[in-house]
This record gives C-alpha cells, sequence and structure tokens, in this order.
C-alpha cells in the first residue's frame, strides 16, 4: 500500500471520527462489532496515528481527535495513556502545524483545570526524560506566535492569561523555567530561528516570555479593532466569539493591570 495514501486515509478517518463523536457520542459508544467497541476502535486508531514511526503529518487531526475523546468519554477510558502518547509524539515533530495540533490537546485541558493538568503533566516525562509540564510549557511558548486558525489562537491566549497568576509566585512549578526569546519563521514547513539567533540563543524566564506574548496579541486586537472601525472586518463570528469575547476581556484586564 503506497504510505502517502494510507496515511491520507487514517488522518481522514480520525477527523469522521471527531465529527461522530461531536454529534452523537452516545450512539458511537453503543457500537459492538464481533465483540470489539467503538471506543475500542477509536484507541486503536489514536495509537496508531501517534505512533512514532507513522509519519508526523499523519498526526495532524491526532489532537483534535485526542481533545473530543478527552471531552466525550471522561473517564470511560485511560486518558493519561493518550496523553502520555500525545507528549512522546510532540518530541519527535517538526512541522509547526502539527505541533499546535499536539500542544492545543494539553492547551484544552489547562483552560478546563489549571492546576489539575499542570500537576498531571509534571507525573509524565519525554522520552528523553524531560519533565513533561516543562517540555510542552517550553514548545507552547516557542511557536505560539505562528499559530494559526482564530479558535486556537483564541483558545491558546485564554490559557495564558490564567497562567498569570501562578506565574507570578515564586513558589510555583513554573518558576525557574527558561525559555528561547528567539525569532522563529516557517521555511519550507519547518521552523526555523534567526540568523542572528543561532549565533548564540537569548534564554529568558517564561514569566517575561508569556508576558511578551500577551501584550503582542493585545496589540493584534487593537490593530483589529480599529480595521473593525474602518469597515475592513466583519466582527460577527458564530463559532467561536465566545472565546474572542473571553480572551479580549482577559488580555484587556491585564493591560490595565
Amino acid at each position: 500500500i503506497n504510505k502517502q495514501w494510507y496515511q491520507r486515509r487514517v488522518r481522514g478517518g480520525g477527523e469522521c471520527v471527531r465529527a461522530f463523536f461531536a454529534q452523537g457520542f452516545s450512539q458511537i459508544t453503543a457500537v459492538n462489532y464481533n465483540g470489539v467497541t467503538a471506543m475500542e476502535y477509536t484507541l486503536q486508531l489514536i495509537a496508531r496515528v501517534l505512533d512514532p514511526e507513522m509519519s508526523e503529518f499523519g498526526a495532524l487531526n491526532a489532537g483534535r481527535l485526542g481533545s473530543s475523546l478527552s471531552k466525550h468519554a471522561g473517564t470511560a477510558v485511560n486518558i493519561n495513556e493518550i496523553l502520555q502518547a500525545v507528549l512522546n509524539k510532540l518530541t519527535s515533530c517538526e512541522a509547526p502545524t502539527i505541533k499546535q495540533s499536539l500542544l492545543v490537546v494539553f492547551i484544552k485541558l489547562f483552560n478546563h483545570d489549571l492546576e489539575g493538568s499542570m500537576n498531571f503533566l509534571q507525573t509524565l516525562t519525554t522520552p528523553t526524560g524531560e519533565n513533561g509540564l516543562v517540555y510542552v510549557m517550553k514548545e507552547w511558548c516557542d511557536i505560539q506566535e505562528l499559530f494559526s486558525g482564530e479558535y486556537e489562537t483564541k483558545v491558546a491566549v485564554i490559557a495564558l492569561t490564567k497562567f498569570m497568576p501562578i506565574l507570578l509566585n515564586n513558589n510555583s512549578p513554573l518558576a525557574n523555567i527558561t525559555v528561547s526569546d528567539d525569532e522563529m519563521s516557517i521555511e519550507g514547513g519547518r521552523l526555523t530561528r534567526s540568523s542572528k539567533a543561532q549565533q548564540g540563543s537569548v534564554q529568558i524566564p517564561i514569566t517575561v516570555k508569556i508576558f511578551k506574548i500577551l501584550v503582542q496579541e493585545f496589540k493584534n486586537i487593537l490593530e483589529e479593532k480599529e480595521a473593525e472601525k474602518a469597515g475592513d472586518l466583519d466582527s460577527e463570528d458564530e463559532e467561536d466569539g465566545d472565546e474572542d469575547y473571553e480572551a479580549e476581556t482577559q488580555i484587556m484586564t491585564l493591560a490595565q493591570m
């Protein structure tokens, strides 16, 4: 079987299952084919797309499927194993679109239960032995400015604002984390650092980095509002209006502090 053809089918199948979960989770979970439940088939699919031997592009929709399963299945599945697989896959990916898809799984967890998710991630380790929470935060801060998609960007910004009270606490597990402050860009679908950064990476506290990200997002919001006033943008957005409003409100509040 052609490898690219197979990966496209697996990727498309994952998106199809996610759509089924969103529209009729109870009906799907009632399916039993020759003694194998739909949930078991779904877990097999997730394990396959997150397999380290699979191309990273096969995991493009794995993040969305994992988030959907976590949301709808709750304690009905061992989500811990799925999250460990997502973390492992994240460490082997290079394309920013794939990294974003996998990071959003953790970002949504942060939005749902920040403290609980942080504690859980601290129990995970990457294949190289790095603390799961530290690795996720570094990767997130590294590519946040390259996030694509309005919904994903807003969800990430909302989560970052929730981190601020914790980051200002010296006893926080994030207090001693430093991240790269290099300028990132995309060349040929891969992340690259500026030529200046390649001569010597600049490390700054994660608190400073998140402040810088939020300041840039605040600037973006102001520019969008100015454009709306000029009639260049339609301010109506049915799909993610709630996230958009919450992100703007929280960033505006931070800006006034």
